[in-house]
């Protein structure tokens, strides 16, 4: 079944057994808000005995996760993120990071 956040309230109705798994089948949160939802859905999970660890990302992107291990792995000087909306998120791990402005040349 699916549920949003704001439904997910109409679990204690359902009454799902201690133990089952919750599949999560969206992005990782990439900002604080999404964060925050993802920390109330984990807390959800908890209190209701289910198992939230079985993630699926299926956009044909790479996770979070993922691209920070491997920018980690290839140790590049600097990192000119393009495909993104939120370019500033890998300011946040530590990598130097460059954000590209339109019509502005860079020297690589």
């Amino acid at each position: 079944m699916f549920m949003n956040y704001f439904q997910l309230n109409n679990l204690l109705d359902i009454k799902p057994k201690t133990g089952s798994v919750h599949i999560r089948s969206i992005c990782e949160p990439f900002n604080d808000d999404m964060a925050l939802d993802q920390k109330r859905i984990d807390n959800w999970m908890k209190l209701l005995g289910l198992h939230p660890e079985c993630k699926i990302h299926s956009s044909g992107h790479a996770s979070g996760p993922d691209l920070i291990k491997m920018i980690n792995s290839i140790s590049p000087k600097v990192i000119f993120p393009i495909h993104t909306e939120y370019p500033g998120m890998l300011r946040k791990t530590g990598i130097k990071c460059r954000i590209v402005k339109c019509n502005k040349k860079y020297v690589i």
